[in-house]
């Protein structure tokens, strides 16, 4: 059997590889989605299916079903974008802790819709016409340069962790670092394809995916909350650090509170976990540690916690004053999102909050 004219040996081996990675790929996937918590669990899910696509890609390729339906190989290769962008994410919520669709993340779908865009007018063609070979290779090649920038923001969040982390390094934080550097070898593999159309190059990107895969299954056996386990891994981590630098945390959360209720910090549109962090002398992953650890918050929710409470106050004691007026004097920077997050703690919106605190008249 060829591929792109290349011979194949041992194809019937690599097919049976390649199907069983897809397998526990989507194994994994499901095992995400049937969990109770599907808003916790939908990002994994998300992303393990998709692991399964270049898996599938590659072994109908060599079972010959792109020579019956030429078109079905371009389906596919689009969605290989996603994988980057989620994995970071993924990822990411060892240090955010939870993540929340926002709509920036939905940017994602422009390369993607380029992408078909470029597809589209080559669909149903042969896939020996020299043209059509060409644009898949180009989108390919772009597909997996978007991806692997993301992955080494992953790796960048991964580093954060090492640094805080405490000797000898925990066996997740080393499973971890393999799970990345295979996604990135992975991926390098395949660019090298792309270029010189190297046999060794696509066995080796698509062997490891499988392997990817099959560790990935594994180490669910091992850690069987991984996500939490990698939370719990680091909020240790920070604690001892922080611990060997000497912070006193009832005395920062005594000068948080203080920040908060004295000084207002809260109604500076601009405030980030650095800046309140440098107003309180310690570094940004001993305020997130404080937080998230001595008073059950993440830095997001405890502002906006305090903006809402001043909000709700004003709304009370000024009833003529504009709402817009009072969004922007507790610190937010758009009417849309005050009203949004005003509704996510009270329940209701500023303007019902205000008839019900000082009667429908005002």
């Amino acid at each position: 059997m060829s591929v792109n004219g290349i011979a194949w040996t041992g194809s019937d081996a690599f097919i049976a590889f390649e199907l069983a990675g897809a397998f526990f790929s989507i194994v994994i996937g499901l095992g995400f989605l049937i969990r109770s918590d599907l808003r916790k669990n939908g990002l994994s899910a998300l992303l393990f299916c998709l692991v399964a696509l270049p898996q599938l890609s590659v072994s109908m390729e060599l079972l010959g079903f792109y020579e019956r339906l030429p078109g079905l190989g371009l389906l596919l290769p689009p969605f290989y974008i996603f994988l980057g962008p989620l994995t970071y994410a993924y990822f990411h919520q060892i240090i955010d802790r939870e993540f929340l669709w926002k709509k920036h993340h939905f940017y994602h779908l422009i390369p993607f819709g380029l992408a078909y865009g470029i597809l589209i007018p080559v669909y149903g063609q042969p896939r020996d016409v020299s043209h059509t070979h060409i644009w898949l290779d180009v989108v390919l090649l772009l597909i997996m340069l978007y991806v692997l920038v993301f992955l080494f923001l992953a790796l960048l969040d991964l580093w954060v962790l090492l640094k805080t982390s405490i000797s000898p390094l925990p066996g997740i934080y080393r499973l971890t670092i393999v799970y990345v550097l295979i996604a990135i070898s992975d991926v390098v593999f395949l660019v090298w394809y792309q270029f010189e159309k190297s046999e060794l190059g696509m066995v080796l990107s698509f062997g490891l995916l499988t392997v990817l895969s099959v560790l990935i299954f594994w180490g669910m056996q091992v850690y069987p909350d991984y996500l939490i386990s990698m939370r719990k891994e680091a909020a240790r981590g920070r604690y001892v650090k922080s611990r060997l630098r000497g912070i006193d945390s009832t005395d920062v959360i005594g000068r948080i509170r203080e920040l908060m209720e004295m000084e207002h910090l809260y109604a500076d549109e601009d405030l980030s976990l650095g800046r309140m962090a440098e107003a309180l002398d310690i570094l940004p992953h001993q305020l997130s540690e404080i937080l998230n650890n001595q008073l059950n918050s993440s830095f997001k929710n405890f502002v906006n916690g305090h903006r809402i409470a001043a909000a709700c106050k004003l709304l009370t004691e000024e009833p003529l004053r504009q709402i817009l007026s009072i969004s922007g004097a507790v610190g937010f920077s758009s009417k849309s999102s005050f009203h949004s997050e005003f509704l996510k703690v009270t329940g209701t919106t500023p303007t019902d909050y205000r008839k019900k605190a000082v009667g429908p008249g005002v």
